[in-house]
């Protein structure tokens, strides 16, 4: 399960650090066994996951299991598809209120707001 970009281990871990929770308890917030999150970010031999695994994880984070499916599976996704890193990063902007969503969107098309 190695990833040269944004990884399913490394997404893991900075969920649990912004929760500033243990493997143990995040691993009963996902709804799985402290094993389970302990193979899943073994720096040495990741486990790859199940889909039930990553459809927990797709519940309790609320990231897409498609962004969560490519970080585990990279290998499978299309050169053409946004990273997993794009996917959430459009998630969590589509939950900003309307007026900072056209700011961003300004932002990106690189005019001014509201021109």
């Amino acid at each position: 399960m190695k990833n040269e970009g944004f990884a399913l281990r490394e997404f893991i871990l900075d969920e649990m650090k912004r929760r500033s929770m243990s493997n143990r308890q995040f691993a009963v917030v996902i709804g799985v066994s402290n094993a389970t999150i302990n193979r899943a970010v073994d720096e040495n031999n990741p486990a790859e996951p199940t889909l039930d695994f990553l459809l927990k994880l797709s519940k309790a984070t609320s990231v897409s299991v498609i962004a969560l499916v490519e970080m585990a599976y990279p290998d499978l996704v299309e050169l053409n598809q946004p990273s997993p890193a794009a996917l959430i990063m459009a998630q969590k902007i589509e939950k900003l209120p309307a007026h900072l969503q056209e700011a961003i969107a300004a932002i990106i098309r690189g005019s001014p707001e509201g021109s």
